[in-house]
């Protein structure tokens, strides 16, 4: 994402495509048992929860 960073210093918005998939790794392994076993006792995935929180999240910034 050198790319991406060179362009928003120019003030720029870089138009870079996505493809939706995304690799994430916890810092602790607890966040990822938390996370699955909230998911699952809400009848979610754990892609579809990590995908609202960061919808949430981003609803605030």
């Amino acid at each position: 994402t050198i790319i991406w960073l060179c362009a928003m210093k120019k003030g720029k918005q870089p138009e870079i495509a996505y493809k939706g998939s995304l690799n994430v790794r916890f810092k602790k392994s607890d966040i990822h048992r938390r996370a699955a076993i909230y998911a699952i006792t809400h009848n979610q995935s754990l892609n579809s929860f990590i995908e609202d929180a960061v919808e949430e999240k981003l609803a605030r910034v």
